[in-house]
């Protein structure tokens, strides 16, 4: 049987007979178990372009990273870190708006042409940089310059026009709608005496 004292040391003696000589021989073995602390793991999770430190060293990359410690006993402790690096997104939009419209980005409405940026957070706690390139098109124009007689009328899109004036009207485009201006003159007309 064992005896073991307070430390933990465990003795084992055992009598043997040699095989050769026939004489006993004694080995006595003493044996101290030294326990280790039970295997820990800590997951964290860090955005692209920041670090983690675990043991000593700043990781970067997504993995498995372990390390043995020694715990307030002196014994052994291994830790495990599960280290996930999560990407930051940088993203462009590209849109064109008419002029008169504007563009609703990150809760702002912009009409002017230019770049405009937004830093939002994704799903997963890292920051995304979003970059609006926004074109704001001019509006087409037109001009048109017409003569009636009295008697007569003008169709102006539709709209039927006898009186001498400039009109306005909107004509809806695939891009952008058009503005058309119509000078309209009214002559008398020709009477013989």
């Amino acid at each position: 049987f064992p005896s073991h004292d307070k430390s933990g040391l465990q003795t084992f003696e055992q009598t043997l007979q040699s095989a050769r000589t026939g004489c006993d021989s004694t080995v006595i073995l003493n044996l101290k178990v030294i326990r280790t602390s039970s295997a820990n793991t800590v997951s964290e999770t860090i955005c692209s372009g920041e670090s983690y430190n675990f043991g000593g060293i700043n990781y970067t990359v997504s993995g498995e990273y372990v390390d043995s410690l020694l715990d307030v006993s002196g014994n052994d402790s291994i830790v495990t870190l599960n280290l996930t690096v999560n990407p930051i997104y940088n993203d462009t939009i590209t849109h064109s708006i008419c002029s008169g419209e504007s563009y609703l980005f990150n809760g702002n409405n912009y009409n002017v042409s230019g770049f405009y940026t937004a830093k939002l957070k994704t799903v997963l706690g890292c920051d995304s940089i979003v970059t609006l390139n926004l074109s704001v098109k001019p509006l087409n124009t037109k001009t048109i310059n017409a003569e009636i007689y009295a008697n007569k009328t003008y169709n102006f899109y539709g709209t039927i026009l006898n009186t001498a004036n400039t009109y306005i009207d909107t004509i809806p485009g695939v891009e952008c709608d058009t503005i058309v201006t119509l000078n309209l003159t009214v002559n008398p007309l020709n009477t013989l005496s």
